[in-house]
């Protein structure tokens, strides 16, 4: 049994799977639960193992995960080659659980999936299963819950996003719910309906015509169905550690990805329908400072918006856990309580300088390239295609012309002359020109992340320049779109970053969703610099207060020869 103490209630009230529930049913969950400490390197259960409930984390680090087979409880040479090529599922922290796939499963003899073992020390509090069917009874958002984070678990195992990083820790990853398709299938049935009436007029009619009529509706209505469910399937939430991410995609047309990082949102909220709320699913609305992404038709809104909630304020929580132990440690350092650490020398830290690369190579891929990064700044330009669009007649005329001119030469209908020559050169001279000046227009037109801040360049040859920057701690939303089969076909598109009251769009971008991620990791990595440096002044404010103090106490205090002599006994 869990002590009903004041840090325990605090400690379970923000889990998702118990919001808005009382303290008072609360305080019943704790006394279920009974305590387990761990060790690092301990097993805390293994798959194939019979389920003895829900496993909450209060302190320390769990790793799950999948083995290639079944260990036994007793770790034998088999088990321990399993466990070395076991994959990681997930790691879990204080607040988070494991133990959610045998709690929901309906086997007469569940057992876990996967195997937990422990990282750092600490203690879980494991809730027996009876206790959970009951509470799951009680409550339909707690099974709601379990059943999104199993979901998501099973799901980021069999397609993580590739544009998503290896160290980037995933706690919500689901995608629409199959009530959801249904609607979207309301025009194929009439389509079915239509064929069918053709292909039974064919049989009775004999008719031919019918019969191929019938196909190809048939044929439609097939076409339109697929069409609708991998558009169904393509659209998935993500809920990391740093961001919320909706990702809505239309086969061929169109694709966007809608994030922003959890400390930039400013409250959630649900938005349903009467269909919705008969089959339990509709959308959540997650404001920030930059404008809303909507969740759209995600099962279990509430659930959804719970988990939103309870991350979005664990982030806030590190951070402030974050600035007291640095300001700890800061204290222990200057009354010289800290222990002595071991800073690598420069010589160590130190990394082989990179390869020179051939001047004529680098030249070319300064022009040609789409993508450079130099001296720390990375810089793009819009898509080849665009300068193809804006750029194609000029080399449509000058092709013609230099084909026109050489056959003309060559079958003797213009003879040569000095006039001729001259009027040859000059017009290439143009057409190439204007070649050349769209060719410049084009490596003119760059958008730069730079480590501090980001800029849109628009600058013309021979003539105007304005460039637009923003500072990267300043990005409240960020979205990238492909529009069009070209865009998919070609991968590239528009990247919309909001700035407060602006919106700056880098417009035909090569692979957005990469330079989203760029921007996203400069970003972080600012923030976190930024966050840094107010910390350490606030920090060097408090240990001058400190200094001060020591100077005036032992100021205040006596010399020792004027002390008076103590008595002894």
């Amino acid at each position: 049994m869990v002590a009903l103490l004041p840090e325990n209630l605090d400690w379970i009230r923000p889990i998702h799977l118990f919001h808005s529930l009382p303290d008072e049913v609360l305080a019943d969950f704790l006394a279920d639960m009974e305590p387990v400490p761990f060790a690092p390197g301990d097993l805390l259960l293994q798959s194939g193992e019979a389920c003895r409930g829900l496993c909450f984390v209060r302190r320390g680090q769990v790793e799950l995960l999948r083995l290639p087979e079944i260990p036994r409880w007793h770790i034998s040479h088999e088990a321990e080659q399993a466990l070395a090529q076991a994959t990681t599922v997930a790691v879990v922290e204080s607040r988070d659980y494991f133990g959610e796939d045998c709690v929901l499963s309906t086997d007469d003899y569940p057992a876990y999936v996967y195997t937990a073992r422990a990282l750092t020390e600490g203690e879980v509090y494991c809730w027996p299963l009876e206790a959970v069917h009951e509470a799951m009874a009680a409550h339909r958002r707690i099974g709601e819950a379990l059943h999104l984070v199993r979901e998501s678990r099973q799901r980021i195992q069999r397609r993580r996003p590739r544009w998503l990083p290896d160290d980037e820790r995933v706690y919500l990853f689901i995608g629409r719910p199959i009530v959801a398709l249904y609607p979207r299938l309301m025009p194929v049935f009439p389509l079915v309906f239509v064929a069918m009436v053709l292909f039974f007029w064919s049989a009775w009619r004999y008719s031919t015509l019918l019969l191929v009529a019938g196909g190809l509706v048939s044929l439609v209505a097939l076409v339109l169905g697929l069409w609708q469910f991998v558009d169904w399937r393509n659209d998935y939430c993500l809920v990391t550690d740093t961001r919320v991410v909706w990702v809505d995609k239309v086969v061929f047309l169109y694709e966007s990805r809608n994030e922003a990082p959890l400390f930039s949102v400013l409250a959630v909220s649900l938005s349903t329908t009467w269909w919705g709320r008969r089959f339990r699913y509709g959308n959540v609305l997650v404001r920030t400072y930059g404008g809303m992404i909507v969740i759209d038709e995600v099962a279990y809104p509430e659930a959804v918006e719970a988990i939103i909630e309870e991350y979005w304020q664990r982030t806030r929580d590190y951070q402030g856990v974050r600035s007291r132990a640095e300001r700890l440690r800061a204290v222990r350092e200057t009354l010289g309580l800290a222990e002595n650490q071991n800073v690598p020398s420069a010589g160590e830290a130190a990394s082989p300088s990179p390869r020179r690369e051939p001047w004529l190579r680098r030249q070319l891929r300064r022009v040609f390239s789409q993508r450079l990064e130099e001296d720390g700044v990375i810089i793009y330009r819009k898509h080849w295609y665009l300068l193809l669009r804006r750029s194609w007649l000029w080399w449509l005329l000058l092709g013609g012309w230099v084909v026109a001119t050489l056959w003309a030469l060559a079958t003797g209908e213009v003879p040569f002359s000095g006039a001729v020559l001259g009027l040859v050169v000059v017009v290439s001279l143009v057409l190439l020109g204007f070649v050349i000046y769209n060719f410049w227009d084009w490596i003119n037109d760059q958008y730069r992340i730079t480590p501090d801040h980001i800029e849109d360049v628009y600058k013309k040859p021979l003539g105007s320049e304005d460039k637009q920057t923003a500072p990267l701690e300043s990005i409240e939303n960020m979205t990238y779109e492909r529009h069009g089969f070209l865009g998919w076909l070609l991968n590239f598109g528009n990247v919309s970053i909001r700035v407060g009251t602006v919106t700056m769009v880098w417009e035909g971008v090569a692979r957005p969703d990469m330079v989203q991620q760029e921007i996203f990791r400069r970003m972080t990595a600012r923030r976190q610099q930024r966050r840094e440096a107010e910390e350490r002044q606030e920090r060097e404010r408090l240990l001058a207060w400190l200094n001060a103090y020591h100077e005036v106490t032992r100021q205040d205090e006596p010399p020792e020869d004027e002390m008076p002599p103590q008595s002894g006994v």
